[in-house]
């Protein structure tokens, strides 16, 4: 049994709500806040991405939006933060500044190292067994 399956629903609910929120705020809100404050001038594009993680995803993940509170959730938040922010921040400081800012902000935090270094199969193991617990075996 997962440890979320015990005590009492809102219980569960509420440990899940908080692991969300510190998901969201340490995995995405504040690298991109922390890269933000460095890139000045900004450009509108990049300023507009992240006023989409920032006030319409991350908001949406975190307060349970009714359209999010089922699928799109923190996947909306990471797939514009990994295939829009991260790709625009490298457009608009050039190479070597964006190096800097991901190794200062985003590839220090264990759950974004997979970007950079890629993941060994050993972490894939892992992983699969993770959602195999959780979810039985779907094969």
């Amino acid at each position: 049994m997962h440890e979320l399956s015990r005590g009492r629903p809102c219980q569960r609910f509420y440990k899940q709500f908080d692991d969300l929120i510190d998901l969201y705020d340490i995995k995405f809100a504040k690298p991109t806040t922390a890269i933000m404050t460095e890139l000045t001038p900004l450009d509108e594009k990049l300023e507009l991405t992240y006023d989409e993680l920032w006030h319409h995803e991350g908001h949406g993940a975190a307060m349970s939006a009714p359209d999010y509170a089922w699928w799109p959730g923190i996947y909306e938040v990471a797939k514009t933060f990994y295939f829009s922010f991260l790709p625009e921040v490298k457009d608009l400081a050039g190479e070597k500044f964006a190096d800097e800012l991901l190794e200062k902000y985003v590839y220090n935090q264990p759950g974004h190292r997979w970007l950079k270094e890629g993941m060994s199969k050993e972490q894939l193991q892992k992983i699969e067994e993770f959602y195999r617990q959780r979810y039985g075996d779907q094969k």
